[in-house]
């Protein structure tokens, strides 16, 4: 990929794949450095970026999706108060469930509640605005699976936001 090529993936990308973190990690300056830790791989990487936009786009959002499981296994060895801590402050009920704060809640732990492929589908489609097709293309599966499970998906969450009057 030319410089300019890769500065043009990076000035129409970056916020989004920003965001693609932002929604994911719990701290906002953790999300800026999984941004930087993609925009070294690519730089790094750049003779094996794709010279088509849109497959340049989503081999980024691979990228950020190996980057956020690396972040991840990381912030699984965090110290065990800060585990005990963040359990602690899950475990809260709260009684938001009345208001649109609360059923963004409910929406939220629902989501949080799906199998981790079924969970990466609804949030990439949803949050990202990926469509199916290039989700599969993400994650390195077919776009059928991909169908598959965002189905299923939608099935839980139908279930599960049912009692609030959600229709999915």
């Amino acid at each position: 990929m030319t410089p300019d090529a890769l500065e043009s993936l990076i000035r129409n990308s970056a916020r989004d794949v920003l965001r693609y973190f932002e929604r994911r990690v719990a701290q906002p300056a953790d999300a800026a450095d999984c941004l930087s830790e993609v925009l070294l791989v690519l730089w790094r990487d750049r003779s094996r970026v794709p010279d088509d936009p849109l497959e340049a786009r989503l081999w980024m959002f691979g990228i950020a999706r190996t980057t956020l499981a690396a972040a991840g296994r990381r912030s699984g060895r965090r110290s065990a108060e800060v585990e005990r801590l963040r359990a602690l402050l899950e475990a809260t009920p709260t009684d938001l469930h009345a208001d649109s704060e609360g059923l963004a809640i409910d929406v939220r732990e629902a989501i949080a509640g799906l199998p981790e492929a079924q969970r990466e589908v609804v949030q990439m489609h949803h949050w990202e605005g990926l469509p199916l097709v290039d989700i599969a293309a993400v994650v390195g599966t077919s776009p059928s699976t991909v169908r598959s499970r965002y189905a299923a998906a939608r099935a839980s969450l139908a279930q599960a936001l049912a009692p609030y009057g959600v229709d999915v």
